[in-house]
């Protein structure tokens, strides 16, 4: 379980995916890792269908701090993915430079490429909480009659959608079942 305190989180309930949104920022500036899960155990889907209509990114700008402490559970997991692009890119049209060259790539002279592949990997454990936790503290004045909000739970305990972005770019999506 990764706590957080007070405004530092950002957290959202979507209607529209019929689902919850919480914020989880990594140390190097800009990038951060969002999880969307279903209300419902089942509802991977219908999120996957409704995020493939209308994007996820107004979602993600809409986020807000959660404004009370956060008690996060989310499951370690390592999700691996191999794309060969050698094979994908000449059905998209992009085939010349595998055949003809092309300018750009090494200062003053044309190449081919034989092979263009990705590999990514994202992993969740104790360390990647830990390196992706906040240090600082917001500061709020406090009357004695008030109390703070309770904490709020946010347990993943079944299939999600979780995209890692930098600044307004999703930069890698992935779904994670048990």
């Amino acid at each position: 379980m990764f706590t957080a305190r007070p405004n530092h989180l950002f957290y959202r309930t979507v209607s529209i995916l019929i689902s919850q949104m919480i914020e989880l920022p990594y140390q190097e500036l800009g990038f951060r890792m969002v999880v969307i899960l279903p209300n419902e155990v089942d509802g991977l889907s219908s999120v996957l269908e409704k995020v493939a209509e209308k994007g996820l990114l107004d979602d993600v700008f809409a986020l807000s701090l959660a404004g009370r402490e956060i008690n996060l559970y989310l499951p370690k997991f390592e999700v691996r993915s191999k794309l060969d692009f050698t094979q994908i890119l000449p059905k998209l049209g992009v085939s010349r430079i595998f055949s003809d060259g092309a300018p750009g790539i090494v200062k003053e002279r044309e190449v081919a490429v034989s092979k263009f592949f990705q590999e990514a990997i994202v992993k969740v454990d104790e360390e990647g909480a830990t390196a992706g936790a906040f240090t600082g503290a917001i500061a709020v004045p406090m009357s004695s009659n008030s109390k703070p909000p309770e904490p709020m739970d946010f347990i993943v305990d079944h299939p999600f959608l979780f995209a890692i972005l930098h600044e307004d770019v999703v930069l890698f999506t992935g779904i994670y079942t048990h």
